[in-house]
């Protein structure tokens, strides 16, 4: 079967009226740190171009900010720090039962087919990571499938011109230590960088312990100013147990328990990858790159607890060719290019045997799930005027799902799709400082795995739950348009960065109950985003410095029907309508910095019905506290998260059946750490 998204041009005017609607709900502004506006970007348009000018929601998190928070879990720590970043597994949307973002690392996949979020940079090395791009809202034009939320591009580190080794280590509550090496040089035309660290921390809560690995080597050779190849490696192995979330009598009475018996996640990551860039002249030149990526999963999960011990093994390899062109007539670029995807996943489920066993049982599930994707696209952006710039994309998507039951009840089974998605964005010059720019841009999903082959309604504790899988689902599409302005004061003393937005997501996947074991996923869903998301800092003498993050998200169903239930006019649970991050970095003495961070959220609803009987939960404000003095050749820093000690949960769902569910957060925590660099 082929199946195609709808296409269509919405007047400007809608638009403008979505703008206006925002705009009127009294919106308040907050910051993040904000890179200069002369940030060279490659995610927003897959080639070189200043931040300043890309028609594009974009953050950009550099070095400085990475070192500076050195974290462990990423999506509390880092990505809390800037505006569009969701509570629950995406950018934007909060929908754990969805992928809404595509992972890339340095330009290429580096998840499975279909298994995007928000938490990839955890399964990087995190010392490895020079900056962060990540593109906010629908970007399928350019990355094709599940880039509805948006995109999280990881940029690794380049090996260093001079030689550099450097040694570090780190301690903290809770039995934490992390220790790492890396070595760095550059000799004549090769470059390499080095880096090998580990992770042990026995965890606050009962059986929170994890325990971590990491490998990770680059080589570069130059072999002409324009021309170099680069090689990189990296290996990582995560066993982290898996404490699930507890019930409103539990967390009251010590919200440090754990819900589940040892459930806990064993994974390796093994990547290979490669980039070759040639110049044929100053106006034309090509880049391949190439990802094979191994993941091997297993465990008794929390997410499958008492369903399921997880035993899964991924294969993926990305191909990616691009040719780019600049043309003189209003300078010109033409990007052209074919994005070529090969995922194979072994999906293996068994059976659980007891509270009091982690032993898997006999084998329930076993599926070998095959993705091919073969997608051209192309991009062109050219100047009318010196003051402004205009971008248009597009990309066609093939798409080839194949899952076989290797158990043979259901044999194999095939889902064909096929989708072209655009793109327009148009920026304008206010000035050498100062930038407004509009965009337009589809997105679509095509249904997951589970979803088209895996999934089945059981029978379990007396009352029906899960929904049978369909291989004939529709993809989700997705509709995009925003405005945005960014700049700064010509003394870069005072910078900001805003958008807004309005999105509409059209056939959702969703459950719906026909009575007994008749449980299936249709598309039958629809939802409305509109939102800020804004970023400024300001430095009003040199050594204090205001930095802060701004969310607004108005998520609502506008069509939703779920197991036999309307749901329409309901907010999407657990997105807060605003979400502000502020810092205040304070350098009493040279090469000290003392940075102060508040994180608050507003009140949330818990279920997608929005009917708790307690109402939405309201997280109390969270205080950390940031300390590092850096020489060069010494650095040395502490850090106090939680600093007043609140007694929190990170997440509350509620369930007519079962009432509330805490997912506790973590209280005062300390940790103190070191790094020496042998120049």
């Amino acid at each position: 079967m082929i199946k195609k998204s709808n296409h269509r041009i919405t007047p400007c005017a809608i638009l403008s009226a979505t703008l206006v609607s925002v705009g009127s709900n009294g919106l308040a502004v907050a910051e993040e740190t904000i890179s200069s506006l002369d940030t060279i970007i490659v995610s927003g348009s897959r080639s070189e171009e200043l931040l300043l000018n890309t028609p594009n929601a974009i953050s950009v998190i550099g070095q400085d900010e990475i070192d500076r928070v050195k974290f462990i879990d990423a999506n509390k720590e880092l990505l809390s720090r800037i505006p569009g970043n969701s509570m629950s597994r995406n950018l934007r949307w909060a929908f754990g039962g969805k992928n809404y973002t595509v992972n890339l690392r340095d330009g290429v996949m580096m998840r499975p087919f279909g298994k995007g979020f928000n938490g990839s940079l955890n399964e990087v090395n995190s010392w490895d990571i020079e900056r962060v791009e990540i593109i906010k809202g629908p970007a399928s034009a350019l990355y094709g499938s599940h880039a509805i939320g948006g995109v999280i591009n990881i940029i690794t580190k380049e090996p260093p011109p001079e030689r550099e080794i450097n040694v570090w280590a780190e301690a903290g509550s809770w039995e934490r230590y992390r220790t790492g090496v890396s070595i760095g040089d550059t000799q004549g035309n090769f470059g390499y960088k080095i880096d090998v660290n580990g992770l042990t921390v026995d965890g606050w809560r009962e059986r929170t312990k994890r325990e971590e690995k990491a490998f990770s080597a680059k080589g570069v050779w130059t072999f002409s100013p324009g021309t170099r190849l680069t090689i990189r490696g990296e290996y990582q192995d995560k066993r982290i147990q898996q404490p699930g979330s507890i019930s409103e009598a539990e967390y009251d009475a010590d919200w440090r328990q754990a819900d589940v018996y040892d459930a806990y996640e064993d994974t390796q990551f093994t990547t290979l990858s490669g980039i070759y860039e040639h110049q044929f002249s100053d106006k034309v030149s090509t880049k391949i790159s190439y990802s094979a990526r191994k993941t091997d999963t297993d465990g008794p999960t929390a997410l499958s607890y008492k369903s399921g011990y997880v035993d899964d093994e991924y294969m993926d390899h990305n191909l990616l060719l691009e040719s780019h062109w600049k043309f003189d007539p209003m300078m010109s670029k033409l990007i052209v290019g074919a994005d070529l995807q090969h995922s194979d996943v072994t999906e293996t489920s068994k059976a659980w045997i007891s509270d009091v066993s982690t032993a898997p049982g006999a084998v329930e599930k076993d599926w070998d799930l095959l993705a091919e994707v073969v997608s051209p696209f192309t991009q062109i952006q050219f100047s009318p005027a010196d003051w402004a710039e205009v971008t248009l994309g597009a990309r066609y998507d093939n798409i080839e799902y194949t899952g076989k039951d290797q158990l043979g009840t259901l044999g194999t089974i095939e889902s064909d799709y096929s989708n072209v998605s655009t793109k327009a964005g148009v920026s304008f010059t206010l000035d050498e400082n100062n930038s407004l720019w509009f965009s337009y841009g589809e997105g679509f999903m095509v249904p997951s795995r589970s979803r088209l082959f895996t999934s089945t309604a059981v029978f379990r504790s007396g009352r029906w739950s899960g929904y049978n899988s369909d291989p004939d689902l529709d993809p989700e599409t997705a509709d995009n348009y925003s405005i945005g302005l960014r700049g700064a004061t010509s003394d870069g003393a005072f910078g900001y960065d805003m958008s807004l937005y309005y999105t509409k997501i059209k056939d959702m996947v969703v459950g719906v109950d026909r009575g007994g074991a008749d449980r299936v996923y249709v598309n039958a869903g629809e939802v409305r985003g509109e939102g800020l998301e804004a970023a400024f800092h300001f430095t009003p003498m040199d050594n204090l410095r205001f930095d802060a993050a701004y969310t607004y998200a108005d998520h609502e169903y506008t069509d939703f029907v779920d197991g036999g239930t309307d749901y329409s006019g309901n907010t999407v649970s657990s997105s807060p309508l605003h979400h502000i991050n502020a810092r205040v970095t304070f350098t009493p003495i040279a090469l000290l910095d003392i940075e102060l961070e508040m994180d608050s959220i507003s009140r949330y609803d818990t279920s997608t019905a929005n009917d708790d009987p307690e109402g939405k939960y309201r997280r109390p404000e969270l205080f950390h506290l940031k300390v590092n003095y850096d020489t060069g050749a010494w650095s040395l820093w502490g850090q106090v998260r939680n600093l007043t000690d609140e007694k929190y949960a990170e997440r509350v769902s509620y369930s007519s059946r079962s009432g509330r569910s805490y997912t506790p957060g973590e209280p005062l925590s300390v940790n103190v750490g070191f790094r020496y660099s042998f120049l």
